[in-house]
């Protein structure tokens, strides 16, 4: 009967040994999902801050469109813009430089803590020759991916 008693314990200790290497391996994915989730929701964060600053690039367009009067716009229609919801993000800045027949504009994006920040220049409208206002480039300021 000794022999029957010491088989049990090696049994109990086995099953302990497994149970614990269960519970790690268990932890370990945990963990890999949450981080990865983390992830997920910063990177989404990221594309609706940059989706903001193009929106906001593109509201500007419309805007120069109705209103090319450039006294009316930089003292306004710009100022206006700031804080204007995109979505579930906001344009957080906006500014803006007169360079002749073109404007260099840089708009921040933000949503959550993610932040984006666009440059663009747009082409000046000319209300009498019928010519809108349009972009001519844009790029990411600083992209980090």
């Amino acid at each position: 009967m000794k022999s029957t008693s010491s088989q049990g314990g090696m049994a109990l200790i086995s099953v302990l040994i497994l149970v614990l290497a269960l519970s790690a391996l268990s932890a370990a994915i945990l963990h890999m999902m949450g981080t990865s989730a983390i992830m997920a929701l910063d990177e989404t964060e990221m594309f609706k801050a940059l989706y903001a600053a193009e929106g906001g690039i593109r509201k500007i367009i419309v805007e120069l469109n109705n209103s090319p009067d450039m006294n009316d716009f930089l003292g306004g229609v710009l100022d206006n813009l700031q804080g204007y919801p995109v979505g579930d993000a906001v344009i957080n800045s906006i500014s803006c430089e007169d360079m002749g027949d073109e404007l260099a504009v840089t708009v921040m994006g933000g949503c959550g803590t993610a932040q984006k920040t666009l440059v663009a220049h747009i082409r000046k409208p000319r209300p009498l020759d019928g010519v809108n206002a349009e972009l001519i480039q844009w790029r990411e300021k600083d992209p980090v991916y």
